[in-house]
């Protein structure tokens, strides 16, 4: 339960709100009856915070050079909790599940809607592990990470996964479609040594599971800062996008669990080329980074094959159908050349697998539109692809006439992961003290993450958080970061500009600087173009980005706006950290350096923002069982024990 002193009621505050917002929200009721519903969850007790101006609501003065813009006083709505779990996907969940389990106090944040928000809300057919050996797939996961992943962090999210018993915890959940042989027996795919893995995995019996076990949810509410004193994250605050009241969330520990930021590669007719959601925007790596944490493996992210044709199609698993590391045999050229049949199972990963089809592009051998193509006329390639694939085939003939029967698909690299995060150590903790990041920067290093990952190292976050807080005790507020944070969300809605820009073109801006620079082939002058065509979006039209409608009700340009500081953060980080690194690995492919290079390049680069500038380091990576000199004999090895 939240203080109350210096504030108001909320119905004072509400009939206030009403009174400013009526015309707003009648026609919001008139015109998006669709958005009927409450917020999923019990929200518990919610009142005004300490020190909260509510009787009557003023202006003040905000004088930014050549203008002067009115914001409200401060009015927020408090929570209180010992665990804040910020996410709504795989790795929040399992972190909400395991601190619940723990009987610790907690709430959930979610941007979206939750069990339908970010990738996690496509409820797609999913891969589920089945682990064996955590410490084989450990070793696995650490060469597949070309190695620079962190051996210590790396080895505690996997070693952690047998005591997770993750199938037995998801068949629980609801999830019991896996694949069975006529005599009942689960279908087993062989996925690495130490872990197997079954298809038809869904995502939203792991949110029904929350529901459940009536954990309070908050969604539709974005992050917009982390609640600093002292050093220590005591919580975090922000927007909830259908009202625009300000929300602060008071916690001892708190847990980053929001995505990647996959939403600023690109942009074709409907979304970037990528198969994320519009809140995949790196909201809590960019804030993080602002208060003082280090960024790792920047440079790297994950991608593969998804259809983009017919035009207008969003690159989606839901929407289309596509190839990744698993189908390589079936991956042609514009000649028709099978080029990679000749790989072995053991031989093939993602980063070796986005590498050959870059090299195939800039060879001139790629489809017309940038891409590839994959042969899906083989009734023995239909019958493997995936059934969030394969369920596309028949409406793909229906609906626009293309049968991938019959014709060769065109599909292109889309990026569906980052691997930018906060660096952790082996208990998933931050630089920040009382943060904790379940996939941070060392945990997957030049690999792509995967669904195991996310719900490992969630429920070791968790684990480790509500050790945090045993016997903690928070100082007084502070409110002081609270009240400097509404004022800048809400100076970015009133503010005024000569020439003006919207805030999707300030995006569309960003997404160009980032495609141009951040594909699949990376080359030193086009990184230099697209960081100093950054510097000219954040000086030039940031500053001029203003909000048409001053509305606080579903303000989605409000949304995006506030966004829009993430995203350039963010893309500058990956642009640097990609032009520093001079080599190729994993997925960072370099025209310009096409060898991998252990001898100056096995090691990670960090990022810290400093006054304002982005400061990058070249770190030794963290060792546990491999000293530098065996990691490089290692990873140049196919694998072997």
């Amino acid at each position: 339960q939240a203080s109350t002193k210096g504030g108001t009621n909320m119905s004072t505050k509400k009939k206030k709100e009403k009174e400013d917002n009526k015309a707003s929200r009648r026609e919001f009721l008139k015109n998006a009856g669709l958005f009927a519903g409450g917020i999923a969850g019990g929200l518990g007790m919610v009142n005004l915070a300490e020190g909260a101006t509510g009787e009557k609501i003023t202006a003040k003065e905000i004088h930014r050079p050549g203008k002067t813009v009115s914001v409200p006083e401060p009015v927020y709505e408090v929570y209180d909790t010992d665990v804040l779990i910020l996410g709504g996907g795989f790795a929040a969940v399992s972190a909400a599940l395991e601190a619940f389990g723990q009987g610790a106090n907690l709430i959930m944040v979610d941007k979206g809607p939750f069990g339908f928000s970010g990738g996690f809300g496509m409820n797609w057919d999913n891969y589920v592990a089945s682990m064996k050996d955590g410490d084989m797939a450990y070793r696995f996961n650490f060469w597949y990470s070309e190695g620079v992943g962190n051996q210590k962090v790396m080895s505690a999210v996997y070693n952690h996964m047998p005591d997770h018993k993750l199938l037995l915890e998801v068949a629980n959940r609801g999830t019991t479609a896996f694949s069975r042989t006529k005599d009942g027996k689960l279908v087993m795919i062989p996925l690495m040594p130490g872990m197997d893995m079954m298809e038809h995995g869904f995502s939203r019996h792991e949110a029904d599971e929350v529901k459940r076990n009536a954990i309070n949810v908050v969604d539709r509410t974005m992050i917009t800062n982390l609640f600093m004193q002292d050093g220590r994250c005591i919580g975090a605050m922000g927007i909830n996008l259908p009202t625009g009241t300000f929300r602060v969330f008071r916690a001892k520990a708190v847990i980053a669990a929001t995505g990647p930021c996959t939403w600023h590669y690109g942009w074709v007719s409907v979304s970037p080329i990528s198969l994320g959601s519009p809140d995949n925007t790196g909201d809590l790596d960019a804030i993080a980074l602002r208060h003082g944490a280090r960024l790792s493996d920047c440079e790297f992210m994950a991608n593969d094959l998804i259809s983009i044709y017919p035009t207008g199609l969003a690159a989606s698993y839901n929407g289309g159908i596509g190839a990744d590391d698993l189908d390589w045999a079936y991956v042609c050229d514009k000649n028709g050349d099978y080029w990679m049949k000749h790989y072995t199972r053991e031989e093939m990963n993602r980063g070796l697998f986005a590498r050959e089809i870059a090299k195939k592009i800039q060879e001139g051998k790629g489809s017309p539109n940038g891409g590839v193509y994959v042969d899906c006329r083989s009734d023995t390639h239909i019958a493997g692809l995936r059934d969030t694939y394969r369920r596309n085939v028949k409406p793909y003939k229906e609906q626009f006439g293309f049968d991938v029967r019959k014709e060769l698909l065109e599909v292109n690299l889309e990026w569906y992961e980052s691997n930018a995060h906060p660096i952790v150590d082996e208990n998933l903790a931050t630089d920040i003290p009382g943060l904790f990041c379940p996939l941070g920067g060392g945990v997957r290093g030049a690999r792509t993450g995967g669904i195991d990952m996310n719900m490992s190292g969630g429920s070791l976050a968790a684990i480790k958080a509500v050790e945090y807080i045993k016997d903690m005790r928070i100082n007084k507020i502070d409110w002081q970061p609270v009240n400097k944070e509404f004022t800048r969300v809400y100076e970015i809605l009133n503010r005024k500009a000569n020439k003006p820009v919207r805030p999707h073109v300030v995006r569309h801006a960003i997404q160009r600087a980032s495609y141009k620079a951040l594909g699949p082939i990376r080359n030193g002058v086009s990184l230099e173009a697209s960081i100093k065509e950054l510097d000219r979006i954040r000086k030039e039209d940031l500053p001029r980005m203003i909000v048409s409608n001053k509305t606080k009700t579903f303000n989605t340009e409000w949304k995006e706006a506030i966004e829009n500081y993430n995203m350039i953060d963010m893309v500058e980080a990956m642009c640097r950290a990609a032009l520093m690194r001079t080599e190729t690995r994993g997925q960072h492919y370099r025209s310009d350096f096409e060898k991998r290079d252990n001898e100056n390049w096995l090691c990670n680069i960090t990022v810290k923002l400093v006054n304002g500038s982005m400061q990058l380091e070249k770190k030794p990576i963290v060792c546990l069982d491999y000293t530098p000199e065996q990691v490089k004999k290692f990873i140049d090895n196919k694998f072997a024990l």
